[in-house]
């Protein structure tokens, strides 16, 4: 018995089976994916997202903001009128080098005032060039306060350049070395000391570690230029005078730790906007590579320990923390780990930098302290004819007491038959006045 066919059928249609007595053709079923194995697949697939999403979270995700209200520098508000910044951002720009042909940055001599390849002729037209710029740096002294402009961005982290500043500087150099060839040394010793007091205001300015670094190198070769002139005057009451003013110039830790303040919240504000800085690919790679809280209080923490080391003595400073620790494939260099890994490169770049102020303060302090003890002996040299045996002779007459190696806390070394006065140096090590390990003064003979 056939079953009957389909109501929609034609019935005049051939059979889709064939025609009687043909072959038929096997009809061919789509291969079904065997279920298990989807389930399978999608089981494992969703526990490799949920892995990704796990490590994802453990890389990426942040801690809460840091507190770092401690590291806010101090707020000084300055008229401009009475800020001498002014008048020493004038006195570089009207720096003229001593002939037309030379290309700026020529009026730029040694630092000593002795120093033998010392042109006297260049020197006049120089001077004669830039009287514009003593009047400028007169006004600048004059004025109450100096303070330099707020940074934003390590783009303008040096509102005053480098080569003008030490234009400026040596310019006073030469007009001292100038007055002393023409027999008037107590002039002579007041540009000295113009010039140590350019670098003094300069490096107190609350502006960044640049700024105070460069500040406080001119006021270390200002001391030496003071220290230069000081041999050639005659008149131990000048002296005296020049000594109390150098004691006035002495660096101040609270002057440090305010720059350093300022370089963390130029660090943080580069950690949020980096590509303000960076450039547009830091922006876009940043939240990967960095966490910017976690990085805050890391950098944040550093500063602080530099900041504490500022005013320990040397024995007794911490050291910083270690840097990312790296492993060589080939001699490619490949991070331990990538967590945070923008972040802790950042740090390990800029911490031993900042670190360094450290050891510039500890030298910026012998230089000062130094130059105090020489104009001591040079007062005691021309009222009594003689160097003393030891520093300790010098008091209480000339110094309330005798100053201080500031590596070690001991008295400043000093021998009248080498005609030095020395400090041991950061590596800690009295060399007996070598010049290369020691911070070293010569005095000169008798």
């Amino acid at each position: 018995m056939t079953a009957p066919p389909f109501q929609n059928e034609d019935p005049a249609a051939p059979d889709a089976r064939g025609a009687p007595g043909e072959e038929r053709t096997p009809r061919r079923r789509g291969r079904r994916f065997p279920r298990r194995l989807l389930i399978v697949l999608g089981v494992f697939f969703g526990c490799l997202a949920t892995l990704a999403g796990i490590a994802g979270w453990f890389l990426f995700r942040d801690i809460a903001p840091p507190d770092d209200s401690d590291l806010a520098p101090a707020t000084v508000s300055l008229p401009d009128a009475e800020n001498g910044y002014f008048e020493l951002l004038a006195a570089v720009e009207a720096l003229q080098p001593a002939d037309e042909e030379e290309e700026d940055g020529a009026y730029v001599a040694v630092g000593s005032v002795f120093d033998e390849d010392w042109d006297e002729a260049g020197s006049r037209r120089l001077i004669e060039k830039n009287g514009a710029v003593f009047e400028a740096i007169d006004r600048c002294l004059a004025l109450p306060g100096f303070k330099l402009p707020e940074t934003t961005s390590f783009d303008d982290a040096l509102p005053i350049p480098v080569t003008g500043a030490r234009g400026v500087a040596y310019l006073l150099v030469d007009r001292a070395r100038l007055l002393l060839e023409e027999g008037d040394p107590n002039r002579a010793l007041e540009d000295a000391l113009r010039m140590a007091r350019v670098g003094h205001v300069m490096a107190q300015g609350r502006g960044v570690l640049v700024s105070l670094l460069v500040g406080s190198a001119l006021r270390s070769m200002g001391l030496r230029a003071v220290r230069d002139v000081a041999s050639r005057v005659p008149d131990a009451a000048r002296v005296r005078v020049a000594m109390r003013e150098v004691e006035s110039l002495s660096p101040s830790v609270a002057a440090w730790s305010d720059v350093l303040t300022r370089e963390y919240r130029l660090c943080a504000a580069l950690i949020d906007d980096p590509g303000e800085t960076l450039g547009a690919l830091a922006g876009y790679t940043g939240p990967l590579l960095m966490r910017p809280n976690e990085t805050k209080k890391i950098l944040g923490d550093a500063y602080r320990l530099m900041i504490r080391n500022l005013e320990a003595p040397p024995a007794d400073r911490e050291e910083l923390p270690e840097k990312s620790k790296w492993f060589s494939i080939g001699g490619t260099e490949i991070p331990v780990s990538i967590r945070n890994l923008g972040g802790r490169l950042l740090h390990d770049m800029i911490s031993p930098t900042v670190a360094l102020a450290t050891a510039r303060l500890d030298e910026a302090r012998c230089h000062h302290r130094a130059t105090i003890a020489y104009l001591a002996l040079r007062c005691h040299q021309l009222e009594r004819g003689e160097l003393p045996e030891t520093l300790e002779a010098l008091t209480p007459e000339y110094l309330a007491e005798v100053p201080r190696d500031p590596w070690d806390g001991e008295p400043l070394r000093y021998s009248r038959e080498r005609g030095l006065l020395w400090g041991i140096g950061e590596d800690l090590v009295d060399d007996g006045g070598d010049a290369g390990a020691d911070v070293v003064v010569e005095i000169g003979s008798e």
